[in-house]
């Protein structure tokens, strides 16, 4: 896809002097900037999706808390029994 940016002239000049220093052309520069950009917020947004689950989760009902613990230790013993190696992966 092309694109066609109307930059003011302080910017465009700090872009170029950016991509100069940095042997680039300006196009690709700012391509990845935009790259960059996008990857940062792809990244926040997961981080708080992960976040809001961990709040939906959070609990310190002991009788919650154990039945957490015996499930948790119920998945390790059955991924070390089903790994094809001699080496648990959860000793």
């Amino acid at each position: 896809m092309s694109m066609v940016l109307d930059l003011p002239p302080d910017l465009e000049s700090g872009v170029r002097r950016l991509a100069e220093e940095r042997g680039v052309d300006p196009a690709d520069y700012v391509r990845a900037l935009l790259e960059e950009a996008l990857h940062k917020e792809r990244g926040a947004r997961a981080a708080a999706l992960l976040a809001a689950w961990d709040e939906e989760d959070r609990t310190d009902d002991p009788a919650e808390l154990e039945a957490r613990r015996v499930d948790w230790e119920a998945q390790k013993s059955a991924m070390n029994e089903a790994h094809s190696s001699d080496r648990k992966l959860f000793p």
